[in-house]
């Protein structure tokens, strides 16, 4: 997994260069007032999360699916978190009956080793009796839709659905108590550094309002442009060919805060396009726990990024 290991990774590819000097080609000052704008809101944003705590991510009982008003206002905060959670989708009984389950099952076959020398409790399972009984319970699917009813299509002819969850099979990780040797790198899920990129048509492209310096009607939740993936993302040996609405875990243990569960920057919109627009930018003050790392007096437009030099000119030509 790249994410445990200390490896960097490669740099980019060249075509990244290419692409993103031709969405920045004469906007210039069209960014860097929408960089402003956007620190303006990373302000506000991080002193709102700051006093909420975790209470900036919804949180929902499934019972409570069935109220309009409840489900609309956990959808209204998950829209703008990213992230949320909905409670007792499964009973406590079921949980644990399934946990002894899969313990047994993992206990029992001596070929089932480790698939990370980094983390001997992650395994390459993903087909247990307990974790099909988990994808097909009525309450995960339940569950899965009414996420996934959240997505929206400004094209209505777009070939995609809502409606129909999917099983995307991943692995098992069973980890043990107050276990420190699992820590993931702050990461961004694998196929995202691609969906940057245009189409062929140099149009359809997720992140089009954010280089065209208006992020602030940029629709993190637009299906319509993620499923026009250009065609080099498929060369990445990472990526995967499924749209995977939402990430989930279902947790068949009690999990406490900090103890094992995930930790999600809650300001989908604006940390989007503070990632895409941060390395066209320097910072004066480099030091992101400077009381002016925010400011927009500490930022300059970084030319060198997109700036080339004049091919030189053909012979007797000036």
């Amino acid at each position: 997994m790249p994410l445990l290991s200390p490896d960097l990774g490669r740099p980019p590819p060249r075509r990244h260069s290419k692409v993103r000097d031709m969405l920045m080609r004469g906007k210039d000052d069209t960014l860097v007032a929408s960089w402003k704008l956007l620190l303006e809101q990373l302000r506000s944003e991080i002193e709102l999360t700051l006093r909420a705590g975790p209470a900036i991510f919804p949180s929902l009982h499934f019972n409570d699916l069935k109220s309009k008003s409840r489900a609309n206002d956990f959808s209204c905060q998950l829209r703008r978190s990213g992230g949320g959670v909905i409670r007792g989708v499964i009973s406590e009984s079921e949980a644990r009956t399934w946990n002894s389950e899969l313990q047994a099952y993992l206990a029992g076959d001596d070929s089932l080793a480790s698939s990370s020398a980094q983390d001997p409790q992650l395994y390459d399972v993903y087909w247990s009796p307990a974790q099909v009984k988990c994808r097909a319970h009525p309450n995960v699917l339940a569950s899965q839709k009414f996420l996934m009813s959240l997505w929206s299509s400004s094209n209505h002819t777009a070939a995609i659905s809502h409606n129909f969850p999917l099983s995307y099979a991943d692995r098992i990780r069973h980890r043990n108590p107050s276990d420190s040797s699992f820590l993931l790198r702050p990461s961004i899920e694998g196929d995202s550094a691609d969906r940057w990129c245009p189409d062929d048509s140099r149009e359809a492209f997720t992140y089009k309002k954010i280089w065209e310096g208006n992020w602030q009607n940029y629709d993190p939740w637009d299906s319509t442009t993620r499923i026009q993936t250009p065609k080099h993302s498929a060369q990445n040996r990472n990526s995967s060919s499924m749209f995977r609405m939402f990430q989930g875990w279902l947790p068949l243990s009690p999990l406490p805060e900090s103890q094992g569960s995930l930790r999600l920057c809650p300001m989908l919109q604006a940390t989007t396009a503070y990632v895409l627009l941060r390395p066209l930018f320097s910072p004066i003050n480099s030091s992101p726990t400077s009381s002016e790392f925010l400011s927009a007096q500490n930022w300059t437009l970084n030319l060198r990024v997109h700036l080339q030099s004049l091919p030189p000119p053909l012979t007797g030509r000036s």
